[in-house]
């Protein structure tokens, strides 16, 4: 498996994903070999906060509703500098 973060690559958009509303807040996750499943190829993509090292799934790229929330999250997130983006989607 490997981890990949287009934004380090200044990649605008990524598997359809917008990289500029998303920042440094999201990994790619492909399974390189596979040799049972055959599941080479599959990216998962994962919503990051390096600060508490935590990973969470992003809705599909498809998904336009809940991702425009993740950018929003991520919107407010970069204007507010709380803690966790974490803490704006499981308040406490």
């Amino acid at each position: 498996m490997g981890l990949y973060s287009p934004y380090k690559f200044g990649l605008k958009t990524y598997q359809n994903y917008d990289i500029t509303k998303l920042k440094g807040y999201c990994r790619f996750l492909e399974v390189l070999e596979d040799r049972d499943y055959g599941a080479n190829g599959f990216i998962c993509a994962l919503f990051f906060d390096g600060a508490t090292s935590t990973f969470k799934e992003l809705p599909l790229s498809t998904d336009t509703e809940n991702l425009n929330k993740v950018y929003k999250i991520v919107q407010q997130f970069e204007a507010e500098k709380i803690n966790s983006p974490f803490e704006l989607t499981n308040p406490k």
